[in-house]
């Protein structure tokens, strides 16, 4: 669940804004560009939609909105923000976008252009934190997509694995430090329904406990010092593949 921001005193835009994510998320007002800044400052959003109309008097003679705008970029975490605009403010909302804007919504509000907004944004937070994830693993040596052995012991643990592979149950992979876990978990991943989705090994051990909650769950925007973004849990990034702690 995401929570919004809304700023507008139009009751024609913010209904139906409303009505769109409504159950889904979670929902604030603001009549005004300054109660809207104030309510950023003291609370905790992940999208700020901003009714251009309301702030469009104050747009310099030169069309340049960064000025207007600028104080809304301000925050530590930053905000997604997604501008509301009319036909007569088009060229305003794309400004905006350039300006650092996440994107923008036209007047009069349509549901379905409301939907595909959002999910844009969802999909960029997800594409984000797998971004994230595989930055960390570029370094790392690739995993021989292919096991070959002649030795007898392992050809039982390869025939076990590949009849495991097919299930969704969780599988326990023993075996000293070294002797190839990893390579293993890989093996099932890629003989599994689920090798066209993501991989995800995560090294428990070599993060500090007070992390390991969020590396695993992921956490919200300010939730603590340093989290300038929400970011997704390695749960949720593996989701309809594998993952392997």
């Amino acid at each position: 669940m995401w929570t919004f921001l809304v700023v507008t005193d139009d009751d024609a835009l913010y209904r139906p804004i409303q009505q769109t994510l409504a159950g889904e998320h979670a929902m604030e007002r603001a009549l005004s560009p300054a109660a809207g800044l104030e309510a950023a400052r003291t609370h905790r959003y992940d999208v700020l939609m901003l009714d251009l109309a309301l702030i469009s008097p104050m747009i310099p003679h030169d069309g340049d909105i960064r000025s207007v705008m600028a104080p809304f970029y301000q925050y530590k975490p930053p905000l997604e923000i997604v501008v509301i605009a009319n036909r007569n403010l088009l060229r305003h909302a794309v400004s905006a976008v350039k300006g650092g804007a996440s994107d923008y919504l036209t007047a009069p509000i349509d549901a379905d252009e409301v939907k595909l907004v959002i999910e844009g944004l969802q999909k960029s937070a997800l594409l984000q934190s797998e971004l994230d994830y595989l930055r960390g693993q570029v370094l790392k040596p690739h995993v021989l997509d292919m096991v070959r052995t002649g030795a007898p012991a392992m050809k039982k643990v390869l025939e076990k694995a590949q009849s495991v592979a097919p299930t969704k149950t969780t599988v326990l992979i023993t075996g000293e430090t070294g002797t190839g876990k990893g390579v293993l978990a890989r093996y099932i991943h890629r003989n599994s329904k689920r090798e066209k989705h993501q991989f995800i090994s995560l090294h428990c051990g070599a993060i500090p406990d007070s992390l390991l909650e969020s590396e695993l769950f992921g956490h919200e925007k300010g939730a603590f010092t340093g989290a300038v973004r929400k970011k997704l849990g390695k749960f949720e990034i593996a989701r309809n593949g594998s993952i392997f702690l």
